[in-house]
């Protein structure tokens, strides 16, 4: 064997990454608290559809999470009721490894319809790295069971739509069909996907007659037929009556009311239904590493470009999946912005788009490859994206497991950070708190209030025996020791503090000893 060309194959590199990839999920993933919406998904998502399903029991329609799509939800409580788990502990950790084995498996998909849509394996490994070395993406993989699916789901569909278009087969419409119906069965903004799939048909038919009409109208209408079935199929809240509850779950996810919460932007709180036009793109801005924003816009230039210079049927055969990609990222922003609808803590409702993204600057990557056909200019760009990935690699690693507070240099420091904007807004590092509170007070009873929920919910995933030996206490002024995550808060406390979590110079959790 010839082990010199073994470690030069990029598939070896890719199995290689892979395994890694696998392997840091498997010994990582107890690391991570619980998220302040993880137990209301759960009860009113999840095990309200289950009992819906095995047990008749109608709860499901009484509450306000009835709406949101259950598979991905009700897929985790299956897995908690086959492994019988009853403890919180082991539930929440059964539901942290499926979340990250499913985004796991969307990296594996993403790596095959790269290297489909590319033709090269390297940029296919260049994406999928993008895809996990991006700090914000990484940790909620762990433990955000409505963001991270929709963003698997939505790609499996995208990808399953790539295939279609270059094969109208039977087979090919039933996967889409599916694929399409489990993205709309996870979040309503799925339904973009169909929108796209009937133009990107027409569009093969009007400009590259690559299908005649009448295969057209049967494709569209058989895949749309079937994406209903499935869509209905794998949503029980539509059962008793699919068009007006679905109307229903349309109509109030689309107007979603963000109870009057609060984010920290720009430095000032403001209103969920209030915050301004730039948020989405502000945040991504300032959380998705320099290098990648700065091949993204190069693949927007480029593409701009060749549609300046090629006519219409000849840029359309060239670039047409390119375009569908920009537009799918764009559309969600614009849709956003013109709607003027509901956002808040960061931009992980629109993490879906960032698989587009990462396409449109892998498109940049390959462009720039093609213009300067020089190997200096060839080293030098894989070296920034080497040195991309080191960097930002460096970063997860020293802050593990609080990868959701990362801000890259356009943010001068952390403290300019927790200044202007939410840090560890879901409260995962209350788990951090209490088991130091746990591990350096050796009393029988310790008594602790926290500023928010997540306090509360972060004893869920602790040991029984350490459980017991923690109450919450109301009333502040009794407990032993007062925990904060600084949401809503974010100047020091003129408290004693025992301990706390820091990134870089900013803490996004203190412990202040009471007693």
């Amino acid at each position: 064997m010839n082990y010199r060309s073994l470690f030069r194959s990029i598939n070896f590199w890719s199995i290689v990454f892979f395994a890694a990839y696998l392997i840091v999920g498997l010994i990582i993933y107890k690391d991570y608290g619980i998220s302040w919406d993880e137990r209301v998904q759960r009860a009113n998502v999840g095990v309200a559809t289950y009992n819906y399903v095995f047990h008749n029991d109608n709860y499901l329609f009484d509450n306000i999470e009835k709406n949101y799509g259950p598979v991905f939800e009700t897929f985790l409580v299956v897995v908690e009721k086959a492994f019988s788990f009853n403890d919180t502990r082991d539930i929440y950790f059964i539901r942290h490894l499926f979340t990250f084995l499913f985004f796991y498996s969307s990296v594996i998909v993403f790596f095959f319809f790269c290297r489909e849509l590319f033709k090269n394996s390297t940029l296919a490994l260049i994406s999928c790295c993008m895809l996990v070395i991006s700090p914000h993406i990484f940790a909620h993989s762990f433990y955000n069971s409505k963001d991270i699916p929709f963003l698997s789901f939505f790609l499996f569909a995208v990808c399953s739509m790539f295939f279609l278009q270059k094969k109208y087969t039977w087979p090919y419409v039933i996967i889409h069909a599916l694929a399409t119906a489990l993205a709309i069965d996870t979040r309503i903004l799925g339904m973009l996907i169909p929108v796209f799939t009937i133009t990107i048909i027409s569009l093969n038919y009007f400009i590259e007659r690559s299908i005649t009409l009448k295969r057209v109208v049967v494709i569209s209408s058989s895949y749309l037929f079937l994406t209903v079935i499935f869509t209905v199929a794998f949503w029980p809240m539509l059962w008793p009556s699919p068009v007006n509850n679905f109307m229903e779950a349309f109509s109030l996810m689309s107007k979603f009311s963000a109870y009057e919460n609060t984010n920290l932007y720009l430095g000032s709180y403001i209103p969920a239904d209030s915050l301004p036009w730039h948020y989405l793109l502000v945040w991504m801005g300032i959380t998705l590493p320099i290098p990648y924003i700065v091949f993204f816009l190069v693949g927007v230039v480029m593409l701009i470009i060749g549609f300046l210079k090629l006519n219409v049927r000849e840029y359309y055969v060239q670039n047409k999946f390119f375009c569908i990609i920009l537009l799918l990222f764009l559309a969600p922003l614009i849709a956003v912005i013109i709607m003027h609808s509901v956002t808040y803590d960061e931009w992980r409702h629109v993490f879906f788009i960032y698989p587009m993204f990462i396409i449109i600057s892998i498109y940049g990557i390959r462009s720039l490859l093609f213009l300067i056909k020089n190997s200096f200019t060839h080293k030098f760009v894989y070296a920034v994206i080497l040195s991309a990935f080191l960097f930002v690699g460096v970063f997860m690693v020293a802050n593990h497991p609080h990868q959701n507070v990362y801000f890259n240099c356009a943010v001068r420091d952390m403290s300019t950070a927790k200044e202007n904007f939410e840090l560890d807004y879901w409260g995962l590092s209350y788990k951090q708190g209490l088991e130091y509170i746990l591990k350096n007070d050796t009393s029988s009873r310790i008594t602790i209030n926290g500023s928010n929920d997540p306090c509360i919910l972060a004893l869920m995933i602790l040991d029984p025996a350490d459980r017991k030996r923690l109450t919450y206490e109301y009333e502040i002024e009794k407990c032993d020791y007062y925990l904060t995550n600084y949401r809503w808060h974010k100047h020091d406390y003129s408290l004693k503090e025992y301990y706390s979590v820091k990134i870089g110079e900013a803490k996004i959790l203190s412990v202040f000893k009471m007693q």
